[in-house]
């Protein structure tokens, strides 16, 4: 799998612009929480909130619940923004190394 992202791209967005899309995508509950929910989202976004959930988490569980980076990677999905998504899929597969429980989620890649 390769990214288009080059090293200077941002992993952050500001949060008033992350907080700008989830009112863009429908979030129907409030926005000051660390973690969303993609219940909460309009009916049209859940299936690619899903995607990212399942591709891009390195969580075993909780697919419900959307951690602040996969909000950052939304963000930069729907507004079309430059995004470093290697930088997080590797920071993350590093940490998944050092953790004594090892938790394969990144697809796998021909």
């Amino acid at each position: 799998m390769s990214f288009p992202d080059e090293a200077n791209y941002p992993t952050r967005f500001p949060e008033k612009m992350v907080k700008g899309c989830m009112l863009r995508l429908g979030y129907r509950s409030t926005l000051n929480t660390g973690n969303y929910l993609k219940s909460k989202f309009q009916k049209s976004f859940k299936f690619l909130i899903h995607c990212i959930l399942i591709s891009l988490s390195h969580t075993k569980g909780s697919y419900d619940q959307m951690r602040d980076y996969q909000m950052n990677m939304l963000t930069a999905l729907v507004l079309n923004k430059k995004y470093n998504f290697s930088h997080i899929v590797f920071h993350y597969m590093v940490e998944n190394l050092a953790s004594d429980v090892r938790v394969w989620r990144y697809p796998r890649v021909k």
